[in-house]
């Protein structure tokens, strides 16, 4: 949504090859960017489950006055 350019089975991929070689792994999630939805919620959350991280950070999405976001649908 934040002109990511990337698949979530990017992720998953990038994580299970990091993982395999040793690395420890986190993930940072924002929730909450303007029209999200509970089944965008969803999908986060089965990222997450399907790469079982060593850690995460979960923040709600809070722009900064004068900041621009891009949102696409």
């Amino acid at each position: 949504m934040l002109n990511r350019n990337y698949s979530n089975d990017d992720i998953i991929t990038t994580v299970k090859v990091a993982k395999k070689i040793g690395l420890k792994v986190r993930l940072y999630n924002i929730i909450g960017i303007p029209g999200e939805t509970l089944d965008d919620f969803k999908e986060t959350v089965r990222v997450n489950r399907k790469c079982q991280p060593d850690g995460h950070h979960t923040s709600i999405f809070f722009p900064y006055k004068g900041t621009k976001y891009i949102h696409f649908v």
